[in-house]
């Protein structure tokens, strides 16, 4: 189940039911888990409200198995008392034990059919057996008590998603955000929605209107300025962070983002300001000195990238990223033994990313190490099959160590396999035949990859004047 149908549920519980004073709260966990450690049971000193309390606080930060225990144990020491029995359906329900759930449903069937926790239960029970018609059919007969709204709109929001029905979820998030204007997730959300059914601008013109009436909600020029990048529009997409920065100057999204925007409309210079303002502050610098160098290469400073390469590895030496990034720069550089080396000290990371053997590939048969280039590419290979360059550079693997009848093997099942242009394995068969110096397959195999890549020149072959005329009248 969705973790916002837990957060939202015990928050709301825990402010709405319980209102008590933080520091007693915590000092009542204290007590418990004191009580805890000396006594498996008889706990009888702490009151069925406290309890009630007890169990909240340990879902609320997510502590669910300590929330069953404590739920058990109350259970133990008031074995009549409904109201333990229903915060115990509610840890059931969060750890999915659908059996023991439906017990305790049937159990407090009679005392609790019309009131809104019990029916919440019901629908987050049928949920979790993805039974969506009657989850949101729960959720609709609770909505009548007029209580806990936007918890209700959400919970079948969130339904409609798992229903995969988004242009419904859509509806009562916007429900939702009516009683909740500054909640990020139902934020998140409705923007998720519209993008699963491809109109990200729609999630654009939410946002703009939700800001109308909400102007000074930080998180919604974020987002708004997210999607303008997305959708490359920049120069509105600097605007929304600028909003964000003014409500509050510390926003570091805000910065980054708006480094990535100048980098992107080449304004090198502020991008490196910004960046280089963030790093103090940055929870990870080397995701900063990643993006300095990302700027620095597009300035063709080499040098000057490599320096911000190392200071990433030197702040995040598990990051096999900033390792990959820097291989590239060295290849760039024909420093392919540098590079070789920079990517030894990082394959204890690479099991299972493919880009770090294509680097090591390029790097060893830069070297003419060329049985080690052909391990590595074909490990990149098996980790992503259907990567075409991966394919073109072991063609040329193969042709650096003169295993002709192995490549034109393996570009005639490419071409075989291929789900778009095979043009390149066409040109590629066609320098093979070359090199055996067989000319009329190699001219043959040249002129068709020609035909792949000029469809429109040979249907222009077979068509009448008149109709080409006709047809790039119409085309253009």
């Amino acid at each position: 189940m969705h973790w916002v149908k837990k957060l939202s549920r015990i928050l709301k519980l825990y402010y709405k039911n319980i209102l008590v004073d933080p520091f007693e709260l915590l000092d009542l966990i204290r007590r418990y888990e004191e009580a805890l450690a000396m006594y498996a049971k008889g706990m009888g000193y702490f009151s069925v409200e406290e309890y009630s309390e007890i169990i909240l606080y340990y879902l609320e930060n997510g502590s669910v198995e300590s929330a069953l225990r404590a739920s058990e144990i109350a259970e133990n020491t008031y074995p009549e008392q409904d109201e333990i029995l229903l915060k115990k359906l509610e840890v059931l329900l969060e750890l999915e034990r659908n059996e023991e759930s439906k017990i305790l449903l049937d159990r407090l069937h009679s005392k609790y059919f019309d009131d809104i926790d019990y029916l919440i239960c019901c629908a987050k029970y049928h949920s979790n057996l993805n039974e969506h018609t009657l989850a949101i059919s729960f959720c609709k007969k609770a909505l009548q008590y007029e209580e806990e709204e936007s918890f209700l709109y959400t919970f079948i929001g969130d339904e409609y998603i798992l229903w995969k029905k988004p242009e419904k979820a859509i509806v009562y998030y916007k429900l939702a955000l009516q009683t909740e204007p500054r909640d990020e997730y139902l934020l998140d959300s409705i923007i998720r929605s519209w993008e699963i059914l491809g109109f990200p601008e729609m999630a654009i013109q939410d946002i703009e209107k939700h800001l109308e009436s909400q102007p000074f909600f930080e998180y919604a020029w974020l987002c708004l300025g997210d999607l303008y990048m997305a959708n490359h529009q920049l120069k509105e997409a600097l605007k929304a962070y600028d909003f964000a920065l003014a409500i509050s100057q510390d926003n570091y999204h805000a910065v980054y983002q708006k480094a990535i925007c100048h980098r992107i409309i080449k304004n090198y210079a502020t991008s490196l300001q910004l960046l280089n303002e963030l790093l103090e502050i940055a929870p990870e610098p080397g995701i900063i000195y990643s993006e300095m160098a990302s700027t620095l290469i597009e300035m063709e400073n080499l040098e000057a990238a490599v320096f911000c390469l190392e200071n990433a590895i030197e702040k995040n030496p598990l990051c096999i990223d900033f390792y990959i990034q820097l291989a590239e720069v060295l290849l760039t550089q024909k420093k392919y033994s540098t590079a070789e080396e920079c990517l030894q000290q990082c394959i204890g990371l690479a099991a299972d990313n493919p880009e770090f053997f294509r680097m090591m590939a390029d790097a060893q048969h830069q070297l003419g190490k060329n049985k080690a280039a052909l391990r590595n590419i074909n490990q990149a290979l098996s980790l992503d099959p259907d990567n075409k360059d991966l394919k073109i550079k072991l063609l040329d693997i193969n042709i650096s160590m003169n295993s002709y009848t192995a490549a034109k093997d393996l570009a005639i099942g490419y071409i075989t396999e291929a789900k778009e242009d095979a043009s390149i394995f066409w040109d590629i068969l066609a320098r093979i035949y070359t090199l055996e110096e067989r000319e009329e397959l190699a001219l043959a195999c040249s002129e068709k990859a020609k035909e792949l890549k000029n469809p429109m020149e040979d249907l222009k072959n077979k068509l009448k004047p008149e109709v080409i005329e006709f047809l790039e009248e119409h085309l253009n």
